[in-house]
């Protein structure tokens, strides 16, 4: 249940944090490069069948994966690595 509720908290944090806040893509190059690679290499993110189509979609996948991972990011790191993936992969306006 605590799980639930910091999933909820961090999606509502992702949702309410808008363009004013800059993301930090050398953080999230660096936290992604020591938590993500474990599982995703480049193409991963580039294959054609990819499930992720915005930038809302980008910023939930990470906090799942986050999770997934055992990380504890919190909200600005979320979009610290979804701004790296994005400006390095997905190039989402």
């Amino acid at each position: 249940m605590h799980s639930v509720r910091t999933f909820t908290t961090l999606i509502a944090a992702l949702l309410l944090t808008g363009p004013a806040v800059a993301a930090d893509l050398a953080n999230g190059k660096a936290l992604h490069d020591s938590a993500c690679k474990t599982c995703h290499q480049s193409d991963y993110y580039t294959r054609k069948n990819r499930k992720i189509h915005s930038i809302a979609e980008l910023n939930k996948q990470v906090a799942r994966c986050q999770q997934g991972a055992g990380e504890h990011w919190n909200a600005a790191q979320i979009e610290d690595v979804a701004a790296y993936l994005n400006a390095t992969y997905y190039k989402f306006k």
